[in-house]
């Protein structure tokens, strides 16, 4: 009997979901509904920033190409490592000081390895969770140059958690032609 429910209720959740959609599963397999950012984050709402009391950093909670309240007023734009580091250099010509591109420790400082898809806070981070799908980047990219191929840098996995290492160059896929090295990008400064 508690097995068929929880079958139930597993069917249920998935006709809920929208096709593509990606929701965020943490160890005891449930989906989480935190009600809170957690202790290391307390979001400031007048300025749709993140504050990380753990780490001493200040987040966007909008990814490059979205604004607002909620991030809801446009739509994330995924881009090359060059066109990454425009964004910080716009925001400081609009008096705006500070924003950068995060290095991976301070993105790697972001993972709640408890959870997946995403594997960050979904709360404090909300606007990235949203736009996650089956269809769109997984990776948010970091300062940090591979320092044994400065052609490639490290990235952050936001579905797994996973550090990974990616090409800085836009490179086609060789099977379905689709670009490969258009990722999002989330700004930090420091507090």
């Amino acid at each position: 009997m508690k097995q068929t429910i929880h079958i139930l209720l597993s069917l249920l959740s998935c006709s809920l979901l929208s096709h593509g959609e990606i929701t965020q599963e943490c160890l005891n397999g449930a989906i989480q509904v935190p009600l809170k950012p957690t202790d290391n984050y307390q979001i400031d709402h007048n300025n749709n920033e993140v504050i990380d009391n753990k780490h001493g950093l200040i987040w966007s909670r909008c990814l490059y190409g979205t604004k607002g309240d909620t991030c809801s007023e446009g739509l994330p734009q995924s881009i090359d490592w060059d066109k990454a580091f425009d964004e910080p250099q716009r925001l400081m010509m609009l008096g705006e000081q500070g924003w950068r591109i995060p290095n991976i420790i301070e993105l790697g400082s972001l993972v709640d390895s408890s959870c997946h898809n995403p594997a960050i806070n979904v709360i404090a981070f909300d606007s990235v969770s949203k736009y996650l799908n089956d269809y769109t980047p997984h990776y948010l990219w970091s300062s940090t140059s591979d320092y044994s191929n400065p052609e490639r840098v490290y990235v952050l996995n936001l579905l797994t958690g996973a550090i990974e290492v990616k090409f800085k160059e836009i490179q086609k896929n060789i099977t379905n032609g689709v670009n490969v090295g258009m990722f999002y990008t989330l700004l930090v400064k420091s507090k």
